[in-house]
């Protein structure tokens, strides 16, 4: 293939890249790639097809590969610091990108036991509301029985009465809790897949599981001790610490993703 055609493909390629039109833009750039592998121009705008198609990995690749063999455009894609709003211009294509050539870049550290976290959490919330939901159904089902036996006559049938309905109200808002942690988990685990997939809505993703789990850490004590008319001062003595270490590690979490600089490396947010 001469030159004079390498050019045009290469040209083709990059003019279909700006349309959005990958299909043909990969078809350009692999003909060139084809006859000259070390083609940093087809290599570079094959790259940026790839970041563009979410292919994250392979664009990363691909570009490395250009710097390497001589492309400007690469080298400043590699080197530029990412601007304000997260985005910079590269032959004259603007898009928004990680910091790949920085040390935080990658799914390591915090971020690595973040991933843990979103997945291993909802499991051990499942099961301590599935526990407790099974110990206030043999309650329920012990008081019910006991109510039967009792007259209404009976100088305890009102506070047997009473305890039964505050059983009940605590069994619903469990049983809701229960069946509200599968959508966590699901949250949790979307985000842990978008994460290795470099895609920022996994932080997205997180961001709201954060958010949930703060919310119900807080309210489920507090909904609690009001069906069992257990008072505050019972509510601050066994559930004060707990709550108070729930909304501080929630918040911590939701900071890290905000200002962490593996965050901002890894996802360019």
């Amino acid at each position: 293939m001469d030159k004079p055609t390498i050019d045009s493909l290469i040209s083709a390629g990059t003019d279909y890249c700006e349309l959005n039109d990958f299909t043909n833009a990969f078809s350009c750039f692999n003909k060139v790639l084809q006859t000259d592998s070390t083609n940093n121009e087809a290599l570079f705008g094959r790259g940026v097809c790839y970041l563009k198609t979410n292919k994250k990995e392979n664009g990363v690749a691909d570009i490395r590969t250009a710097a390497k063999f001589g492309n400007t455009y690469a080298k400043e894609f590699l080197t530029t610091p990412l601007g304000e709003n997260d985005s910079h211009k590269v032959n004259g294509t603007v898009f928004s990108h990680p910091d790949y050539s920085s040390k935080y870049y990658g799914i390591k550290g915090w971020l690595a036991f973040l991933c843990v976290v979103l997945v291993l959490s909802p499991l051990l919330t499942l099961g301590k509301f599935g526990e407790a939901s099974g110990k206030f159904n043999e309650l329920l089902i012990k008081y019910k029985q006991l109510s039967q036996s009792v007259s209404p006559d009976h100088p305890s049938f009102f506070k047997i009465q009473t305890t039964t309905l505050a059983l009940i109200k605590a069994k619903y808002i469990i049983t809701t809790l229960f069946y509200f942690s599968y959508a966590l988990l699901f949250t949790g685990i979307t985000a842990v897949i978008y994460i290795y997939r470099r895609n920022k809505k996994g932080i997205a993703y997180a961001k709201a599981y954060i958010v949930a789990t703060i919310i119900i850490n807080c309210i489920y004590p507090i909904l609690m001790y009001k069906a069992l008319n257990l008072g505050i001062d019972f509510f601050i003595n066994t559930s004060g610490v707990q709550f108070i270490l729930s909304l501080s590690f929630g918040i911590a979490w939701l900071l890290y993703l905000n200002k962490s600089k593996r965050i901002k490396a890894t996802f360019g947010v």
